[in-house]
């Protein structure tokens, strides 16, 4: 039988490996996993051989044995743990097996009112692998993950409680119409650089700005009647959703920091996930929104007096609004009305 520690020390002489190439290089162009290692550099420059000889030398002067047949030449398309990385198209691509795979294992999983231990953890690997390139997927690993906690038994059955069929509801609409390819998300972007602002008014309603474009509704009466509207993070988050729902195609393949001046939806989008109901219902619906057109989201915190043009929307203040910013349409975008409902506990994702 093999040591128990010999993963953790191959993987600490892996580490350091990588860290000696890159001290020597100066480059930051490699990675690895285990015995698995992976150059990166510049199309036309040397940056490659050179990462790639001072990996040889180093394997030879610590006696490490490589396998040749096994080492790929400069290349803009190969398959590195699985999966395709093409740099011309800018893609990763899923295998089409693995896909179908998942989506089979899926379905079966929300057919059945329990199931092994080990169809739960096979699972958890298949989506586990579908995160490595649908990062923001993983929220909705957590809760299935923890059913597993105690347990060794493969053979013991499990109850699927409803929380977790609702998140595996939403990978199944997602994979739905997933190809397996997933474009890399482009340059940082702060919400000022795309005129993205949101704002909501407990007393009146919400306002959402997206470069000239924008959006502004009260409150619907049975958000009032159900007390709804007294949920200032649930009024704050609302918009944000609006914003993934109409403006999501243009804004697809884009990694967004989103200011916001409550810090209750800044821990809500940071940690995708809220103790409330009303938004963790909303939360769904926009990771989904998230996943189709692989939007990454970060939130920032600031104060309320510097979100001047979304407040005085949210306030249906449009003489003041017209003054400080003019350049916005005469007309607005409707809100989806269908996302209103959302917050109550018999409507699903879609």
């Amino acid at each position: 039988m093999g040591c128990s520690l010999s993963c953790f020390y191959f993987e600490a002489f892996a580490s350091f490996l990588q860290w000696v190439v890159q001290w020597e290089t100066g480059s930051k162009g490699v990675i690895h996993y285990l015995d698995d290692f992976l150059f990166v550099g510049p199309a036309g420059s040397s940056s490659f051989g050179i990462l790639l000889s001072t990996f040889t030398w180093f394997a030879r002067k610590f006696a490490i044995p490589l396998a040749l047949e096994k080492t790929i030449p400069p290349t803009t398309t190969l398959e590195f743990l699985g999966i395709q990385i093409d740099t011309v198209n800018r893609e990763f691509r899923l295998p089409e097996e693995k896909v179908a795979k998942l989506r089979s294992i899926l379905n079966s999983t929300l057919k059945s009112k329990k199931v092994k231990l080990k169809h739960i953890q096979s699972l958890i690997g298949h989506l586990n692998f579908a995160t490595r390139v649908i990062p923001i997927g993983r929220v909705f690993n957590r809760r299935l993950i923890a059913l597993t906690s105690g347990l060794d038994n493969p053979n013991w059955h499990i109850r699927i409680p409803q929380v977790v069929k609702d998140d595996l509801i939403v990978w199944q609409e997602f994979l739905e119409n997933f190809n397996g390819i997933t474009y890399w998300q482009g340059e940082l972007f702060e919400n000022a650089a795309l005129n993205l602002y949101t704002d909501a008014a407990a007393s009146a309603g919400f306002g959402a700005i997206f470069g000239t474009h924008w959006i502004a509704d009260a409150w619907p009466s049975f958000w009032v009647e159900l007390k709804l509207t007294k949920n200032l993070v649930l009024l704050e988050f609302f918009p944000l959703l609006v914003v993934l729902e109409v403006w999501g195609p243009q804004l697809a393949n884009k990694r967004i920091v989103w200011h916001c001046d409550n810090m209750g939806v800044v821990q809500v989008v940071n940690n995708l996930s809220s103790n409330s109901p009303p938004v963790l219902r909303l939360l769904r619906q926009a990771v989904f929104r998230a996943l189709k057109f692989n939007i990454l989201i970060q939130a920032k915190h600031i104060p309320g007096c510097t979100n001047v043009v979304a407040d005085a929307l949210s306030r249906f203040q449009f003489n003041e609004l017209w003054e400080i910013a003019n350049y916005l349409d005469k007309e607005g975008t409707p809100c989806p009305q269908h996302l209103w409902n959302l917050v109550l506990p018999e409507f699903q994702n879609g």
